[in-house]
């Protein structure tokens, strides 16, 4: 069984730096930043809550956090590309 030199394994190092360095992956997909634009939209969904009674609100606040629940558990477990 043959043991890695030393050089060798520096070698190995320095190709995982290379690859871990910013400009290695040629793509970032950042789901974040599409909701900033659509931040605004959430006062108006704010302001109806404000107003709405308890039997309208709560389960419209149901349906929008299974909703929100689900689409992280997608994110954590199927998506291949980084949120």
């Amino acid at each position: 069984m043959a043991f890695p030199t030393a050089s060798r394994a520096a070698g190995r190092v320095q190709r995982r730096a290379d690859r871990s360095c910013a400009g290695w992956r040629p793509y970032f997909a950042s789901r974040p930043r599409f909701l900033i634009p659509a931040f605004p939209l959430l006062f108006d969904a704010a302001r109806w809550a404000s107003h709405a009674r308890k039997p309208v609100l709560i389960p419209a606040l149901t349906i929008c956090t299974a909703l929100s629940a689900c689409y992280g558990i997608y994110l954590l477990t199927a998506s291949t590309l980084p949120p």
